[in-house]
């Protein structure tokens, strides 16, 4: 990712395995790093772990951190 304005990462995820495989693969390729100090925050499973991640507060001094989402399951957005 050296070419990434995102060299730091947040993956955030479901207990479920599917979500838990995906979250294995990711960090193992990417690493993990707190919330408060990522450049972008990854939510993985449902919509539920979505809507709680993006409806968290942004740690002080760290509004704008960009969140996206992936559903790992074969049904949901």
């Amino acid at each position: 990712m050296a070419d990434s304005n995102f060299d730091k990462l947040a993956f955030v995820a479901s207990q479920k395995p599917d979500a838990q495989d995906a979250l294995k693969s990711l960090v193992a390729r990417y690493g993990n790093v707190d919330a408060a100090d990522a450049d972008a925050i990854i939510a993985i499973g449902g919509g539920g772990v979505m809507l709680e991640t993006f409806r968290r507060p942004p740690t002080p001094g760290r509004r704008g951190v960009p969140a996206s989402g992936m559903d790992p399951g074969t049904i949901g957005f």
